[in-house]
């Protein structure tokens, strides 16, 4: 191999660079020394051992000296009691006291990540055992004398822990990487990372890397090295060609750091947040209350402190994210201030004309700046927001967002204030176009700035925050269908303008299918079934043009329900040809479905239960959660007419279970049979005494056997699909839970052939876009003739459904005794692949198999890019979707059908 000698394997071949060389100054001639640290019995082989080693890889030599510091063993992450695995280091801070530091400065990291921007691919490379690669001179070698229990050893290489040994081991390697030819190389200490666009372009900068880390003796430490990959992880940050997201690791640090019981547990949970503080949107009021505490002389929490904790919390988990900087295009900076916080969000406009946010800025004020009048403070947030984002903005025409409408009176003034005048020169050196923004729509900073904020009423072309995307669920729903679009869409539309001139004619052949609504001209389709009266019914449903096919199946899928569910909605509310076949394929090629439900055909055995005789006879109590960090939801299910109501809660203790069972019992009625698992919420006595005091009955499965409540297992897992698949496109976790409630509720269920809410309520409840529907017209009737028609329906439903219920669960047991899996792909076959990472959707996609080289395995490649690497799968990891309709694609390869139905977010999802 031609660059075999640039890896090495462990110490024995580690590289050895003498391209700087380290000097060591003491500010006293006085030596310290320091007695040496106890070895644990267990180690003591292992260390001896150790040390051995780095005495025949020349790194240590034995030595007396007068300075000597203690030496310290580090369990590295892969050690284990029967394979110990340690890092030698040295307590070094008393000596770091007393000599003299070296002035280089490291990079800044935004500015790498900054530069990524553009990029496709990215190699990243790690130097083994780094800084022991950086010779270190004799007369110095005395200052890093280590004791032992057993003798005194010297370096003979520049360790861990010195105070400049940072300094020049960066030195070295902008010296070494200065000499290669290619742009998009950059390095943060030991970490070397290479971008480009495609296999080619990377293959020639990694070779020159290669070649000049060859050149000067430098190995890399290739268990650590990852090579063309679409996303990597790089300085705490996950970074690709979409954009900017805090690491998975560092993540998983803070979403599962408990409670702080003192102020230095606060202040390195507040440490770990801030390195990402440029990711997040009002960072500095989420921390506010925060820092007061971790700051003052004593500890203090309240519940407004967990709420801003987990609050926190909650932003990490939701995956804040930025997008690369695109330099040949122009910058926006909206900017805003409040009494507690000034903001700043740079932006760019995208090439589908939405501003996306590149960094944010945001700060606490100063007791004095609080006081200052609001005008002064929305002019100090322009001044600082531009000062901060200097690098972006100097020499560059940009806009100022603001609803600072004094702006130009404070530039236009004779005799400004001095700090006002300050801010004004400041802000002289730099060229910009002002625009004002209401304030009433300038949410996107005030969002930052304000702890409390309301919504307001939003125009079209009206810039929204990336946190602010929680819009009405009416408008969510139907901006993109309505009468007026229906009717202009079928205008235009000429097989439907065929059919309204034939019927308006009076040609058309097929005229008892078709109509044309008197008030709103619409086309109208009709079809004739029997209920579950044996009266026939007749159905009236909007004919849908080929250009609205692909919103209606938007509108229908939001809630992620499978392929039955979703067609059930449309065949409610729409008609066309080829209905059902474009559901199936929307449906199966949906990338949130494939990315977050199990494989099909995955076999889960569920315990059953007997079957009630009517509505709220028997339920089952469960919970979802954690869910987008510290979200969970209490789902109740009716047995008999499978009515399910969702508590979103935020802790799941006794007293808040009880609360809404209380609330359940109000609104529904009091159930004969409560069926749960044994969590400590369900066998508390609190929960045993409202049961106990309302006559019902209290049975629980057994223990660690989920599956013993089916019915609410099924719930729960269709449940965490929509809340994981619109959470990830930034859609609030109530309303998420809402509208799964609603289509749930409202679509036909398997198990008895019904809506959950005819069985339950004796009718069905709309859903949200229903109001463009037509209208069912029912013969007007008299009260009592009301309510002799719907009880007389509800006892031939209740018995009817009896029915059902048993057959079903005939159904289902012959389904569990089948041996029915998944074919094994094929090439040309759309998958996903297992991700095996809980902060990542189960499955990342979509792949496509481009060869199988046997039965078991598979080469697929990411899907419509030619330029992706290729990956080596096992089949068992895959799960097989579909390329969708070209009809019925979305605006982009890789968005979802939220991103392309809600088109008010600036921020956009990467897809994993």
């Amino acid at each position: 191999m031609k660059f075999k000698p640039a890896f090495s394997k462990n110490i024995k071949t580690l590289g050895h660079c003498d391209l700087v060389t380290p000097t060591i100054s003491t500010i006293h001639p006085h030596p310290i020394s320091s007695t040496p640290y106890p070895i644990p019995q267990s180690l003591q082989t292992h260390a001896q051992n150790y040390l051995e080693e780095l005495i025949a890889a020349d790194i240590i030599e034995e030595n007396t000296a007068e300075w000597a510091s203690p030496m310290v063993l580090v369990k590295k992450k892969n050690h284990t009691n029967d394979n110990p695995s340690l890092r030698l280091a040295l307590d070094l801070r008393l000596l770091n006291n007393v000599i003299d530091g070296c002035s280089y400065p490291l990079p800044k990291i935004q500015d790498i990540t900054t530069k990524l921007a553009g990029f496709k691919l990215f190699t990243v490379l790690d130097l083994n055992s780094a800084y022991w690669q950086i010779h270190l001179p004799k007369e110095y070698r005395k200052f890093l004398t280590f004791t032992t229990p057993w003798k005194t050893f010297q370096f003979k290489r520049l360790p861990f822990g010195i105070k400049h040994a940072a300094a020049y081991f960066q030195s070295m390697m902008d010296k070494v990487l200065s000499k290669c030819k290619h742009n998009g190389i950059h390095c943060y200490q030991d970490d070397i990372i290479i971008a480009a666009n495609s296999i080619q372009e990377l293959n020639a900068k990694l070779n020159d890397v290669l070649s000049t880390l060859q050149e000067n003796n430098l190995t890399l430490a290739p268990d650590k090295c990852s090579f063309a990959t679409q996303e990597i992880q790089y300085l705490g940050f996950t970074i690709s060609s979409q954009g900017i997201t805090p690491g998975i690791n560092n993540t998983d640090k803070i979403c599962k750091f408990t409670t702080p019981e003192n102020q230095k547990q606060l202040k390195r949970f507040l440490g770990m947040c801030g390195y990402y503080r440029h990711l997040i949107p009002d960072y500095a009021t989420k921390v506010h209350l925060l820092n007061i505490s971790s700051n003052s002389r004593t500890f203090t929490w309240t519940s407004e402190h967990q709420e801003k904790f987990q609050e926190l919390q909650r932003t990490f988990f939701t995956k804040p994210f930025i997008v690369q900087t695109d330099w040949t295009k122009q910058f926006f900076l909206n900017t805003d201030g409040s009494h507690i916080a000034i903001a700043g969000i740079l932006m760019q406009k995208q090439d589908d004309g939405e501003l996306q946010p590149i960094s944010y800025y945001s700060r606490t004020l100063t007791a004095t700046e609080s006081r200052y009048p609001a005008n002064k403070i929305e002019l100090l947030a322009i001044h600082n927001s531009v000062k901060y984002f200097r690098e972006f903005l100097f020499g560059r025409k940009f806009t100022i967002l603001s609803d600072h409408m004094n702006f130009k009176y404070h530039t236009n003034l004779q005799n400004p204030a001095n700090i006002v005048a300050r801010w004004l020169m400041d802000l002289s050196e730099y060229e910009f176009d002002f625009q004002h923004i209401k304030g009433k729509n300038n949410l996107l900073a005030d969002y930052i700035s304000r702890e409390k904020h309301g919504h307001a009423d939003m125009s079209a072309d009206t810039i929204l925050p990336a946190s602010m995307n929680t819009q009405t669920i009416n408008t969510l729903i139907t901006q993109e269908l309505s009468n007026e679009i229906i009717l202009a869409a079928q205008d235009t539309d000429d097989d439907i303008q065929k059919i309204k001139s034939s019927l308006q004619e009076g040609k058309h052949k097929n005229k008892e299918k078709y109509f044309i609504n008197d008030n709103s001209g619409l086309l109208m389709h009709i079809t004739f079934h029997q209920n579950y009266l044996k009266e026939d019914i007749c159905h009236k449903t909007i004919v849908i043009p080929h250009s609205l096919k692909k919103p209606a199946l938007q509108q229908a899928h939001l809630s992620h329900m499978g392929i039955d569910k979703t067609y059930f909605i449309l065949k409610e509310r729409f008609f066309w040809d080829g209905m059902y076949s474009d559901t199936v394929n929307y449906v199966t090629s949906c990338i949130s479905c494939c990315q977050y439900k199990r494989k099909p055909h995955q076999k889960q055995v569920y315990g059953q239960t007997p079957i009630p005789t009517k509505p709220s006879e028997f339920i089952s109590i469960d919970i979802v959660g954690p869910v987008r960090s510290n979200n969970y939801v209490l789902t109740v299910l009716d047995h008999f007419s499978k009515h399910a109501e969702l508590f979103p809660i935020t802790n799941i203790q006794a007293p808040t279970i009880a609360r809404k069972i209380i609330q359940y019992i109000t609104t529904f009625g009091r159930p004969g049979m409560i069926l749960s698992d044994l969590g400590t919420q369900f066998t508390a006595n609190i929960f045993k005494q409202i049961t106990s005091m309302a006559g019902i009955a209290l049975h629980h499965t057994t223990s660690r056997n989920p599956k013993a409540n089916g019915q609410s297992e099924r719930i729960n897992t269709a449940l965490k699909t929509t809340i994981l698949s619109l959470t990830d496109h930034k859609i609030d976790f109530d309303l998420a839970v809402a509208v799964h409630k609603s289509f749930y509720n409202s679509t036909k269920h398997s198990s008895h052939g019904f809506t959950p809410d005819i069985v339950h309520f004796g009718r069905n409840l709309s859903l949200i876009f229903d109001t463009i529907t037509a209208p069912i017209e029912s013969p007007l009737l008299t009260e009592e003739g009301y309510t002799n028609t719907l009880l007389s329906s509800l006892q031939v439903l209740q018995q009817q459904i009896r029915d059902n219920l048993e057959k079903q669960q005939d159904k289902q047991q012959a389904r569990l005794n089948s041996n029915t899996t998944q074919r094994a792909p094929k090439v040309g076959d759309v998958v996903y692949t297992l991700s095996g990472n809980q902060f990542r959707p189960k499955f990342d996609g979509p792949f496509e198999v481009i060869k199988k080289p046997n039965k078991h395995t598979c080469i697929i490649r990411e899907l419509d890019n030619p330029q992706a690497p290729e990956l080596k799968v096992n089949i068992h990891k895959l799960k097989i979707s579909c390329k969708r309709f070209d009809y019925l694609k979305t605006n982009g390869p890789n968005q979802s059908d939220v991103q392309t139905t809600h088109q008010g977010p600036v921020l956009r999802p990467r897809i994993l």
